[in-house]
């Protein structure tokens, strides 16, 4: 099957780079945001200090809005990215790593869940367990990483 070819003033490389490099800058907020809120909220819970919380709370919007909305617009505009300038190496890398990107999508599908989750239960469930939910998101989204990480180093 021949794939259209789609033509770029500024080249297609110069745009995946773009798009994927404004996808790693979050990511890696989506990673250390968690393992920082995680900690945080640790501390917060087992110095019993409300103000320490309370500052976890205001920041988990934050978290929730830049991880979840935007890291997931610029993830699918990579792939859209990719497929519009590579058609046949993206199916490539689909073919090749199905169930890496599986994996990975189990990950990421946790990881929403988790952070949407720990930002609906403050002061509903008991501490405890809003601290499991944080650090159910950092493994999920650290997880998440490390699929993604391990499909790039075997394309190099």
């Amino acid at each position: 099957m021949d794939y259209p070819i789609w033509n770029l003033a500024m080249g297609g490389g110069v745009l995946i780079g773009i798009v994927a490099i404004t996808h790693v800058l979050v990511s890696h907020f989506a990673v250390g945001g968690g393992i920082v809120m995680a900690i945080v909220e640790t501390m917060a819970v087992r110095r019993s200090d409300a103000a320490l919380r309370q500052l976890a709370r205001r920041t988990s919007l934050m978290l929730i809005l830049i991880s979840t909305v935007f890291g997931a617009i610029s993830g699918v505009g990579i792939w859209v990215t990719i497929g519009l300038v590579q058609p046949a190496a993206t199916s490539a890398l689909i073919h090749n790593f199905v169930w890496g990107w599986a994996i990975e999508w189990v990950f990421f599908i946790l990881e929403v869940a988790t952070a949407l989750a720990y930002y609906a239960t403050w002061e509903k469930v008991r501490p405890r367990t809003h601290l499991l939910l944080i650090w159910l998101y950092f493994f999920a989204a650290y997880m998440s990483l490390v699929i993604i990480q391990g499909i790039i180093a075997f394309m190099l």
